[in-house]
């Protein structure tokens, strides 16, 4: 009787000190994006969209499960979105000997709350160690803003008079926008011993958050760049 107290002590010891030795981390990460979409039209064909730069803030909670391997989630401010441009040219037209320029640029912003869920892989290296990890995310669109900028043979469209140009955002839930969004990341980071921590990550959005009732073969699909940094306690 003596000798299983004595081992059941022991090991509640052991899981004391193992939950100690592994326990669950909290900290925060805030950083730059660098956003655009992924969008296909009818027959495969891949519209051309360009990068916005914008930005990321969010708290974490890690589940450690062992020195080399752990389970983070927690929830973000992520904004995302893309810009396009256009520039339309017209030589000469018949008869009237004026050349015609038309170009101008447009940028959807899209805000989401986050919820990610990645598994962790941790190295040591160094002053700290190399992590690397991946896995799901689930997001919901919170907010949405939009500029524009036009300009005909070169002169700001806004500024010529009799031109009034609406800028009324699109909004989630309007003109098949979707507030859902979900989709994979990668993460890597660098963690120093002392918490502090440098982070870079890529989205794959695999949901279309633009649906076309008029052309339902188009797919416009999240994708962004991350970069941060972060502190865990």
């Amino acid at each position: 009787m003596k000798k299983l107290f004595l081992l059941l002590l022991l090991a509640g010891a052991a899981t004391m000190a193992s939950a100690q030795y592994y326990p669950v981390k909290f900290g925060f990460k805030a950083g730059g994006t660098y956003a655009t979409f992924s969008g296909y039209s009818d027959g495969g064909n891949e519209a051309q969209m360009k990068y916005r730069p914008s930005f990321f803030a969010g708290a974490t909670v890690e589940l450690l499960f062992s020195e080399s391997f752990s389970i983070e989630s927690g929830l973000s401010y992520v904004s995302k979105g893309a810009k396009t441009t256009f520039d339309i040219s017209l030589d000469e037209l018949e008869g009237i000997g004026v050349d015609l320029n038309f170009s101008g640029s447009a940028t959807l912003g899209l805000d989401y709350i986050e919820l990610p869920v990645n598994a962790l892989f941790t190295m040591p290296s160094g002053d700290g160690s190399i992590v690397l990890g991946g896995g799901p995310y689930f997001g919901y669109g919170i907010r949405t803003s939009s500029s524009y900028e036009f300009k005909f043979n070169g002169e700001n469209v806004e500024d010529m008079e009799d031109v009034d140009i609406d800028e009324e955002p699109l909004r989630f839930g309007q003109e098949g926008l979707s507030r859902i969004d979900y989709g994979v990341n990668v993460t890597a980071a660098y963690r120093f011993y002392s918490g502090l921590s440098i982070n870079a990550g890529y989205n794959l959005g695999l949901k279309s958050v633009i649906n076309d009732p008029d052309d339902p073969e188009t797919k416009v699909k999240n994708r962004h760049f991350s970069l941060g940094v972060g502190f865990s306690f």
